[in-house]
């Protein structure tokens, strides 16, 4: 059973990595738009993949949210890939709106150095949005209004000071209503990204359980 993995946040060191965001943020952009066209040609040239699941770590999110604004937008063959989707996992999922603080919060544990970070972020946001601000945004609308509607597990942990749980619940919600099964997994001490090293057996045990309720698996 194939299996997508989004892109995950990269690991950055120290100001000169945040400074050089601004080219960086513009290169992601155009990345994660070259990497929702490909897979969508992949899956539209390759309809024997037909029991697809998604497994996004971090901004994952938005890449898949960047593959839903490409199937808003074009449609056609693109649409008929949606139903393939059997379903979904998020491991520590960072939405637009919680960037700002989890961001500085990854990056020092100085409160007046992330308070900084978070308005220089904000102000980067003011900056640049028509170059990645409004793709950020049009990818979080589209991650919230999500096409799919199969059954979804949310991974988080309290202990996560880059993924916020109530940025989690919200869009989790937002899911419900639209009648998408979300579970949720929230652990006590695990880090961003770090709950299925320091989990495993739970963790496993959380997906294969979604996927019998897909009915992936018996």
């Amino acid at each position: 059973m194939p299996r997508l993995t989004s892109l995950e946040w990269p690991e950055v060191n120290g100001s000169k990595a945040f400074l050089e965001r601004g080219e960086y943020a513009q290169q992601t952009c155009s990345l994660a738009n070259v990497v929702a066209k490909r897979l969508l040609d992949f899956l539209v040239s390759h309809p024997n993949y037909s029991r697809l699941v998604v497994h996004g770590f971090s901004v994952g999110g938005y890449q898949f949210g960047e593959v839903l604004v490409k199937i808003r937008k074009e449609g056609g063959d693109y649409s008929a890939v949606v139903p393939r989707f059997k379903a979904q996992v998020y491991d520590s999922l960072v939405d637009y709106q919680g960037i700002p603080k989890g961001f500085p919060t990854a990056l020092t544990r100085n409160q007046v150095l992330r308070k900084v970070l978070e308005l220089m972020i904000r102000l980067q946001r003011l900056v640049l949005y028509p170059v990645s601000t409004v793709h950020w945004k049009a990818s979080s609308r589209a991650f919230h209004d999500n096409l799919l509607t199969c059954p979804a597990l949310m991974i988080n942990s309290k202990r996560d000071q880059v993924a916020s749980i109530e940025d989690n619940l919200r869009v989790a919600n937002g899911w419900r209503q639209k009648g998408t099964d979300v579970t949720f997994c929230t652990f006590d001490d695990s880090k961003h990204v770090q709950h299925m090293g320091r989990y495993p057996d739970l963790y496993c045990s959380e997906v294969l359980r979604l996927f019998r309720k897909a009915q992936l698996i018996a």
